[in-house]
């Protein structure tokens, strides 16, 4: 399914250790506003196919924006499927009982629910334990049986999946344990030793998707490849200016497609860094056509 994850704010409070809040903020435009505007969320909604995924995930946690609690709603009430995940950071006790209520309400669209929580390493290092972030999780886990619909988990960025000692009363089993990566490169955190950047030196495709269609929007409404391009190396388009098919005409993707096809590594591409691809033979096997890809792509920037 495609799929537009919403980065609701750039600067992200919670610094979290996999994740490369320090490169987005370089690379993103500096002039361009920090934090999603409702009337132009809306507008990018617009624009976007009725069976687009909307995700509440993005480069930052979706509810350090006030509005995201109205932007959920608003593209259910659109019709879309929607995927939430969230830290819970920013949400009110109020956005909350809305987020749960309208959950219910919507159980069939909300495809995945997943709570990330601090862990007892201190790899959310951003986050703070108040009084009134304990009742936001406690109404989430009092929910979790009227949600399990939406598959509702929890995780947190521990090896051991062991909590922050504020919320192991509220959440009392461990979660599954979390490995992490190199996010294609991208993270550069000198706190940590993330695992090794690979190189992949073979003709690829993208494993969440054969046809590049899980992006990234960000608040000035640029539109980028995946969730892994902190760096935004491969913007596609604008929705301020573009429609959705012509991110996928993009000289940008056109670009991408080729590289990833060569059987040797490039700089050029984000996917020939990253782990999450499926050789030539891998997608063979998965029933994708190396040749139906490049047909679908070429039929779409003759159009």
């Amino acid at each position: 399914m495609p799929s537009m994850e919403i980065t609701t704010v750039v600067g992200c409070t919670l610094m979290c250790t996999f994740c490369p809040q320090l490169e987005l903020r370089r690379a993103y435009d500096s002039a361009a506003p920090r934090q999603m505007d409702f009337d132009d969320f809306k507008g990018f909604l617009e624009k976007l196919p009725i069976d687009v995924r909307i995700d509440f995930s993005g480069m930052a946690e979706p509810w350090l924006n006030k509005s995201a609690t109205d932007m959920l709603q608003f593209s259910l009430l659109k019709g879309h499927k929607v995927a939430v995940y969230t830290t819970l950071e920013g949400m009110t006790i109020e956005d909350a009982k809305r987020v749960i209520e309208t959950i219910k309400e919507h159980g069939r669209q909300v495809e995945v629910l997943t709570l990330h929580l601090a862990d007892n390493e201190n790899n959310m290092r951003g986050f703070r334990f108040t009084p009134e972030y304990g009742e936001v999780l406690r109404l989430f886990m009092s929910s979790r049986e009227d949600l399990q619909a939406s598959n509702f988990s929890v995780m947190t960025m521990s090896g051991s999946g062991n909590f922050h000692s504020e919320l192991e009363s509220l959440v009392p089993k461990p979660a599954v344990p979390f490995r992490g990566h190199s996010r294609a490169g991208t993270l550069t955190d000198r706190e940590i030793e993330p695992p090794p950047t690979p190189q992949n030196s073979f003709p690829l495709s993208c494993r969440s998707t054969p046809f590049y269609d899980r992006n990234v929007l960000l608040p000035n409404g640029d539109v980028y490849l995946c969730c892994m391009d902190y760096n935004l190396q491969h913007k596609l388009g604008n929705l301020h200016e573009n429609s959705y098919l012509d991110l996928f005409r993009s000289e940008t993707l056109r670009e991408l497609v080729v590289v990833n096809q060569r059987p040797d590594f490039s700089k050029c591409s984000l996917c020939k860094s990253c782990d999450n691809v499926l050789s030539e033979t891998e997608y063979l096997r998965a029933g994708y056509s190396p040749d139906g890809l490049r047909r679908k792509f070429l039929n779409l920037f003759r159009r």
